[in-house]
């Protein structure tokens, strides 16, 4: 790194070591692993006699990057062909780390620019990533981190430099708004939907008004505009139709390309629903019927007190990992990434909360299982993320709709 250039970690790639063949999964499978350049051609001479051209596809040529030149054909069971019976990697094993290619090396590391700072988290499809920053008190407090924690890891997004401070802005009061813990987590929430419909006229990118969106989060931060918008949430929060119908979709969309072990527990889950009334099941898909919601209170009123803090405490650090991580200049509107954040954060609790475990180990054993899955499914496809979200817009119509999601 040159002099003077910082590099900012969230706490829990401070403490994160890969489990190795100890985790309860494996990375190794179920998504396109993509080879850089340089180390297609340095493991074509390692691996002669090891059977390389049946594991390593070039992309076509007009695809071909140096990052992305080539990727790892997987096998019958959809894992890496190097991955060992015990999931440790072959190719580690016998030519050590140097040879691994750099997203093997790096995962799951997650690296932004923002004006020439690098920024260190997490992806949240690793399971020992999710217990280090979802579960852990100071999981998600920013730290001043050395070089080398980023290892090989690549810079996955670098806005313009005239858009930092406008990124750094729009995180910071995001964040800001979610520390606020007088007040609950969903008024919380609410802020920052409240914050993204307001601030939306002037953060478009390349032409942002910066004067007028600094007083903006200036005025939003204030106690007395927080006071009312708290005051609002509570009187007007109902059940949304358009929520349920929005996160049934999700749900829908997820199970058709989800791993069995997911899919199995999202029909499982639905399943219990509809066989008390509350969803129906017709050929046309699955729909809410009156009793939904309160079937849906009293399962959610069954969780144990003991474990609203660690409920609350992942809540809160996957709301903000997101914030840190997914810069909203890559969405459609700032509307719909908060949106987005909200849907993801209903798919899990929704899933955990309908048959919560009644333990501290079971309960957060469950819950680091369905984040971790259900990142698997959006996190490693750009195409199913775009294919879940491309339906929003148009399902939640209103902030009372958005809003609605807060319920879950």
């Amino acid at each position: 790194m040159p002099p003077g250039k910082k590099i900012i970690a969230l706490n829990h790639m401070t403490r994160f070591q890969c489990l190795g063949g100890s985790c309860e999964d494996t990375c190794c499978q179920t998504w396109g692993v993509t080879i850089d350049q340089g180390h297609y051609h340095k493991l074509s001479k390692l691996m002669k006699h090891e059977r390389f051209d049946d594991i390593f596809v070039k992309k076509p040529v007009a695809e071909r990057t140096r990052d992305g030149f080539a990727t790892i054909r997987m096998g019958a069971d959809d894992r890496c062909p190097l991955l060992s019976t015990d999931l440790l990697c072959t190719l580690h094993a016998r030519h050590g780390e140097p040879s691994l290619p750099d997203i093997c090396s790096s995962y799951p590391r997650f690296v932004n620019e923002i004006g020439g700072r690098k920024e260190l988290s997490g992806s949240m499809s690793c399971p020992e990533v999710v217990r280090q920053a979802l579960l852990v008190e100071d999981g998600v407090d920013l730290v001043e981190a050395d070089a080398a924690l980023l290892g090989r890891a690549p810079v996955v997004q670098r806005p313009l430099a005239g858009d930092a401070q406008l990124v750094d802005e729009i995180r910071g009061t995001m964040v800001a708004l979610l520390g606020f813990e007088q007040y609950p987590l969903q008024s919380r929430l609410f802020f920052l939907t409240s914050l993204a419909q307001s601030a939306e006229p002037h953060v478009a990118p390349g032409q942002a008004d910066y004067r007028a969106l600094s007083a903006l989060t200036d005025h939003i931060l204030t106690p007395s505009v927080l006071d009312d918008l708290h005051a609002r949430y509570r009187a007007n929060i109902a059940p949304s139709p358009h929520a349920d119908q929005t996160l049934l979709g999700q749900l829908g969309g997820v199970f058709a390309v989800a791993r069995p072990a997911l899919g199995s527990e999202i029909e499982r889950i639905v399943d219990t629903y509809v066989a008390t009334g509350a969803l129906s099941k017709s050929d046309e898909g699955i729909s809410v019927t009156d009793t939904f919601h309160a079937t849906w209170a009293a399962r959610r009123a069954m969780l144990s007190p003991s474990l609203e803090p660690t409920l609350d405490r992942a809540t809160h650090h996957f709301a903000v990992t997101y914030c840190m991580r997914q810069l909203y200049l890559r969405k459609a509107s700032l509307s719909l990434h908060v949106i987005e954040l909200l849907l993801r954060l209903a798919t899990w609790r929704f899933l955990l909360l309908s048959d919560a475990p009644t333990t501290e180990p079971e309960f957060s054993a469950r819950l680091v299982q369905l984040v971790y899955q259900l990142a698997r499914v959006v996190d490693h496809s750009p195409e199913t993320q775009a294919a879940l979200l491309a339906p929003v817009p148009a399902s939640l119509p209103t902030l009372g709709a958005v809003a609605g999601l807060l319920l879950y």
